[in-house]
């Protein structure tokens, strides 16, 4: 039986944007995860209320698709023409126009038409209302407790909302079906309407099939874009590549952005983790640390100083994340001690999570050796000075902040005076060998 690894997450109360990455990502709302495991990668947002627009169709496109009968006929009908604005996406059907049922899927997914999402809905369910119910309950089954849905093509109604976190894993369900993500990946397609021989060419609306739009992406195997004024610009796609394969939400963007905001978050995701499968087991790997510090890397999760995680290793490490370590590293020591390191005032505890200075850093390990027999502080040995010449630290980033950490518990633990040795280093950076 294939087994899933799934990362196991540190605690952390930065906001989402700031635990997740470096990127810079201009939509509102916005979230990337592997599907495989489930694992956010990246997020901005992510359980903020949003309205998903034409994006709404993957998961009207999939109920359809569990009850699809692929000749099936379905007609235009006056009650669509009545119930949904003049103002929708469409490809201009006229009523009494007839299409196959799969062909419906291409039109919905493709050119986002509102009215043949409405007659294929009543077709499946009787009423709006009704289908809007499984659409729901559907919703809730792949996790997505914080959406809700009352139509089946995403027009603008204040009770139809969904999060970046739900509409991923909607996301994830619809995309593992492929006959979705078949019709999602076509860049054109013939719509045959069946009652006087005509075709309508589709053509898709995602800029990721067009090899003439700069935002084309050879990668991407499913798409689907929405708008409408108050949803802003939304897009949900899957891009396979040969480590890892992605799927990202962009709620509330702009026209200008999303598909940048898009392929930037999946570079992200290429360039700073790894899906591997062995022994019938996938694992997903954090590979965003540098070359010359991945020794340190390595060592720390080998001995559960810390875990895995989707925390860029080299982004900024904030005092309290440091602090978290250092209880890891000194099992001896009362974890209350390192606790009572941290500030109680709101002003102060906001500080801890924004970054770690130099000042606080070292604050923090003049309290921590104080529980050590040194016959010279840490501090006074002149090791973290030459630490910061290495590395040249600016904003000590979480890698480094783990390097540190590894020469201070190896002071510690002579109890004498300790002579920093570069060549040491140099040696573990070109050895295979794991830091010991």
């Amino acid at each position: 039986m294939t087994r899933i690894v799934f990362i196991v997450l540190l605690t952390f109360t930065l906001s989402v944007s700031q635990v997740f990455g470096m990127i810079n990502i201009n939509a509102q709302g916005a979230i990337l995860i592997e599907p495989t495991t489930g694992t956010i990668l990246y997020g901005k947002n992510i359980h903020q209320q949003f309205y998903p627009a034409s994006t709404t169709k993957l998961l009207t496109s999939l109920i359809l698709l569990e009850n699809m009968i692929p000749n099936e006929v379905i007609t235009k009908s006056q009650a669509s023409v009545n119930n949904v604005p003049s103002d929708s996406s469409q490809i201009f059907l006229n009523v009494g126009d007839k299409y196959t049922y799969l062909d419906g899927l291409y039109a919905i997914l493709m050119e986002s038409d509102n009215f043949v999402s409405y007659d294929m809905a009543i077709h499946k369910s009787g009423s709006i209302q009704n289908f809007a119910s499984l659409m729901n309950y559907t919703a809730q089954r792949f996790g997505a407790y914080n959406s809700n849905f009352v139509n089946p093509h995403g027009y603008h109604d204040p009770n139809h909302y969904t999060t970046p976190y739900d509409l991923a894993f909607i996301a994830r369900a619809c995309f593992s079906n492929p006959y979705l993500v078949n019709i999602a990946s076509t860049p054109t397609y013939a719509f045959n309407k069946l009652n006087n021989g005509t075709s309508i060419i589709l053509e898709n609306s995602s800029e990721f099939f067009n090899p003439n739009s700069n935002n084309f992406n050879p990668n991407v195997v499913a798409s689907k874009t929405g708008y409408h004024t108050p949803a802003g610009y939304t897009l949900v796609s899957k891009v396979e590549y040969d480590n890892i394969s992605l799927i990202g939400v962009i709620l509330k963007g702009t026209k200008s952005t999303r598909f940048e905001d898009m392929n930037t978050m999946f570079e992200y995701g290429r360039q700073n983790f790894n899906l591997s499968y062995k022994n019938n087991i996938y694992k997903l790997e954090n590979i965003s640390y540098s070359d010359s510090l991945k020794p340190f890397i390595e060592y720390a999760l080998n001995n559960n100083w810390i875990y895995n995680t989707t925390k860029n290793y080299q982004s900024s490490v904030t005092s309290k994340e440091f602090i978290e370590i250092l209880i890891n590293v000194f099992p001896e020591i009362d974890p209350f001690v390192f606790f009572g390191m941290l500030p109680t005032t709101i002003p102060s505890i906001y500080k801890e999570e924004i970054y770690l200075s130099k000042e606080r850093l070292e604050e923090i390990l003049l309290k921590t050796e104080k529980y050590f027999s040194l016959n010279q502080s840490f501090l006074n040995s002149g090791i973290l000075n030459q630490i910061y010449d290495m590395f040249q630290i600016d904003n000590i980033t979480y890698e480094e902040a783990i390097a540190i950490i590894y020469y201070f518990k190896n002071y510690t633990i002579t109890s004498i005076p300790y002579v920093f040795n570069s060549n040491f280093y140099n040696r573990i950076i070109d050895s295979s060998v794991d830091v010991a």
